[in-house]
Formats: structure tokens, C-alpha cells, sequence
């Protein structure tokens, strides 16, 4: 019986999948125009499209020939019968590099405002435009162009309300006008919508389309006043497409996984071109994921990330790194065992306290207890699991943590930025530390980070 329902299941997923109506050009960068023919999978089917990102209705344009794009153009597609959506919606992205290059700051539809500021007065002001200081050069603009071809480009098409609606509503509310910033009753926090993820191109020649939740991400970098563009997370849930993504998105060199419940795609924040006030002057986009990518090297586990051109509905949004997200699930996927088997500790960024995202905080508190006395070597013996006695930290780990952070100057370390991970079934190496969030490294020739002490 139980193989019947498999079976069903898994013939149920294929006919979604395949139901869909069908482009004649896959997505990816074009430099010449080209006709876009749309096919239906059911012949009674009408098609209706849209090019703003939007979800077709019955209200959308009826296809009824083949049609000439020339530009970047964003394709959402999807079959009526009987006045009734009768397929998922397709969706393709066709990336024209030189017309990005004319990406305007006042884009037909959207706000030339975005959130307001959380700790000052004032509202974000909107940033769309190419840089035409960049664009109008004809060297920079090339090297512009020719970047595009270097790095995949990750494309999330979504209505421009789920970003931008200024009602502050859980529902319809623009998450990118509520980010969630953590002070006072700030709104926006968890708020999720619907989005079609696209990635394709690079040097490993991505091909991916999935629909998935899309949300704001982050702490600091919530907060407007710092930095208007914002990092995101992709969740993928029943809800919205496949529960859980499948894909290699970080190649299938040993140690890599393929599967996922969330996505981070972080902006660099403090590290980005835009960020407040010194952004230009010191920014460089390889800091953060230099520091995880030498603690994997060192031979401790480090989560893996892809730097991607982000587009959204079409508009080039800038330079992004694809993270993986260290929780329960990101544990099982690479060390096995089930998600409950792992307690996951971190500082709460929103109140400022040790927590378990996931698991139980009791180890990690008698791990620190017993570390407040290690100078004793009857208490440091026991907290290393010296004497046969269950390990509470990894203390191989935990040295190559600290070397990193200290080696790298992190200003913005330890009160946070770092997580630490345990598993309770196979307790046999305790809490292993990850490096996290390491954006404020190698920033001042004399800042000592060996001196800082938070209790």
C-alpha cells in the first residue's frame, strides 16, 4: 500500500511539473532579439502571460502568436480552461546585458521610497539606476557586460506589491517597505511571499527554476538607514513549491550536499558597495565567505556559499553570495542522524541572549559553567571529555575558531555572529563553533581583537 502512495505521489509531481505551459527559449543571458514562442500542454488551454513579474489572470495578455523581445524581459505564463487556472505558472527570465546597463532609477510602477528609517528620521530613498558614471564609459561598461557571463545569475520574480505595498499589513504588507528591523514594534518580521527563484549560468552552467517563499533576512542588516538593499532567504515549503530543494547548488565536490530547506542570499551588508557612509571606501564582497571557506579548509565543518548577480523582476539588484543556513536541518543533511538529534546555540540577536534555535540549551550552559573554572585541569579534563566522560566542546575546533576571528581582526565578534553546534546522539566531540556573519574582518591594521572579552 504504502508503495501505491509513493507511486501516486510521485506521478502526481510529475504531471504538475510537466502541466506547465512551455517556452521555446530557456532562460538565460541574449544579446540579439529573438522570437518567444509559449506552448500549451493541453490543447483546450488559452494562455495568459505577464512581463511585470506578476501572476497571469484572466485579466493578463492573452498569447495568441509568437512575439520579438529585444531587452530583458521576464516571462510568467500559465493555462486557463473555463475562465480557471488549469496549470502552475511558468516562469523564465531573459537576461539582456546591454540593456541593463540602461536600468533607470524610475522603473514604470515602482516607489521612488522604500522603508522607512528604523533609529533616525527619514525614509529610504529607492536605488534602481546603473551607476551612469560606470555605464558611460565604454571600458567599464564592458567589463560591466562581460561580468554577467562570469557569475551565475540568481533571477527571483515576484508581484511588486509583495515587495513594495505600503500596508502594513502580515498579509499583503511590501517586505521590502516592512523589513522587520529588530526595535519597538517594527513590522514585517517573518513576513513571507510567493517567488520564482531562477539560476542559471556561471562556470558550472546552474539550470534551476523553483517557486519557494521569499523573506527578509538578517539583523543590522534590516535596518533601512544602513543599507536599502537588503539580504534575503529563499524557504522552500509545500506551500509554495517543493519542500525541500534538491540541486547542487555548491557543486558535488565531497563534503557538498544537495538538498536544503532555506537558502540565504546575504548582501554583504557592511561589506557592500552601498553600505552607510564608508561603503565605497572599503567595501570588497570576499571577506565573509573568506573566512568560512578557510575554517572548511582547516578541516571543520563551514557552511559553503556562491556569489551571484541578483536580479529581481528583471532589475539588477547587485553582487550577492548564496550562503547555506546553519540550523537542525543543515546538521542532518551533512552529519546524518535526524534533525532532533542536534542542539543548535546562538546569540538571539533580538534579545540579546543565548538560545537554542533548535534543541535544548542545556549542555551548551553546563559547558559554560564548567568552562568559567577550566584553569583548573580537573574541570578543563572533564569539559574535553579527557577521562572517558562525554565531550561538551571540541576543543580542536575551537582553537582554529578562534585563530580565524583573532588572525582577521573581527570587529564585530564574539557578543555574536557565530553559531555552535552539538550533536546529542553521537556526543563524541561536543560543541563545534562556526564561523558566521565575519564581514568586519581585516579593517584596521591595529585593532586587536585578542582583547575582547564579553561575559
Amino acid at each position: 500500500m504504502k508503495r501505491l502512495t509513493f507511486i501516486f505521489c510521485l506521478l502526481t509531481v510529475i504531471c504538475y511539473v510537466h502541466a506547465q505551459p512551455a517556452f521555446n527559449k530557456p532562460h538565460g543571458l541574449y544579446k540579439i532579439p529573438m522570437l518567444i514562442t509559449i506552448s500549451a500542454q493541453s490543447p483546450d488551454s488559452k494562455i495568459y502571460y505577464t512581463t511585470d513579474g506578476s501572476e497571469p489572470t484572466l485579466n493578463s495578455t492573452l498569447y495568441t502568436r509568437s512575439f520579438l523581445i529585444k531587452s530583458t524581459t521576464i516571462l510568467r505564463a500559465a493555462e486557463f480552461q473555463d475562465d480557471t487556472l488549469a496549470s502552475p505558472i511558468a516562469t523564465c527570465s531573459y537576461i539582456y546585458p546591454n540593456s541593463v546597463l540602461e536600468q533607470p532609477n524610475n522603473p514604470v510602477g515602482y516607489p521612488s521610497k522604500w522603508g522607512k528609517y528604523a533609529t533616525i528620521s527619514g525614509t529610504a530613498i529607492a536605488d534602481y539606476e546603473m551607476d551612469p558614471e560606470m555605464t558611460g564609459n565604454s571600458v567599464y561598461a564592458k567589463k560591466i557586460t562581460d561580468g554577467f557571463y562570469t557569475l551565475p545569475i540568481l533571477s527571483l520574480v515576484t508581484d511588486k506589491d509583495n515587495l513594495f505595498n505600503t500596508q502594513a499589513d502580515e498579509k499583503t504588507g511590501g517586505i521590502y517597505i516592512f523589513t522587520g528591523v529588530p526595535v519597538s514594534n517594527y513590522p514585517g518580521r517573518g513576513w513571507e511571499r510567493p517567488v520564482s527563484a531562477e539560476l542559471f549560468g556561471g562556470q558550472k552552467e546552474y539550470n534551476l527554476q523553483v517557486n519557494c517563499a521569499l523573506t527578509i533576512h538578517g539583523h543590522s542588516s534590516r535596518f533601512p538607514e544602513k543599507n536599502p538593499k537588503h539580504s534575503l532567504r529563499l524557504k522552500f515549503k509545500s506551500d509554495y513549491g517543493p519542500g525541500k530543494l534538491n540541486y547542487p547548488l555548491f557543486g558535488d565536490e565531497e563534503g557538498n550536499v544537495s538538498k536544503f530547506n532555506c537558502i540565504i542570499i546575504r548582501s554583504m551588508s557592511n561589506d557592500s558597495w552601498i553600505y552607510q557612509g564608508n561603503g565605497r571606501g572599503t567595501s570588497q564582497y570576499i571577506k565573509e565567505l573568506w573566512a568560512r571557506l578557510i575554517q572548511k579548509k582547516m578541516g571543520h565543518p563551514s557552511t559553503n556559499g556562491v556569489y551571484v548577480h541578483l536580479f529581481i523582476n528583471g532589475m539588477y539588484w547587485g553582487l550577492y553570495c548564496i550562503s547555506e543556513r546553519i540550523n537542525d536541518d543543515f546538521c542532518k543533511t551533512h552529519f546524518g542522524g535526524d534533525k532532533e538529534d542536534y542542539d543548535v546555540v546562538k546569540m538571539s540577536e533580538v534579545n540579546k541572549r543565548m538560545e537554542a534555535s533548535d534543541g535544548s540549551i542545556d549542555k551548551w550552559n553546563e559547558m559554560v559553567s564548567l568552562a568559567e573554572k577550566a584553569a583548573d585541569n580537573q574541570y578543563y579534563f572533564k569539559l574535553i571529555g579527557r577521562n572517558g566522560e562525554e565531550p561538551l566542546l571540541d576543543v580542536d575546533n575551537f582553537i582554529d575558531y578562534m585563530l580565524i576571528n583573532q588572525y582577521s581582526g573581527n570587529e564585530d565578534w564574539d557578543s555574536h555572529n557565530w553559531t555552535a553546534i552539538r550533536n546529542r546522539k553521537r556526543a563524541d566531540k561536543g560543541f563545534q563553533f562556526l564561523v558566521w556573519d565575519a564581514e568586519c574582518i581585516f579593517r584596521n591594521d591595529n585593532f586587536n581583537a585578542l582583547n575582547i572579552y564579553y561575559n
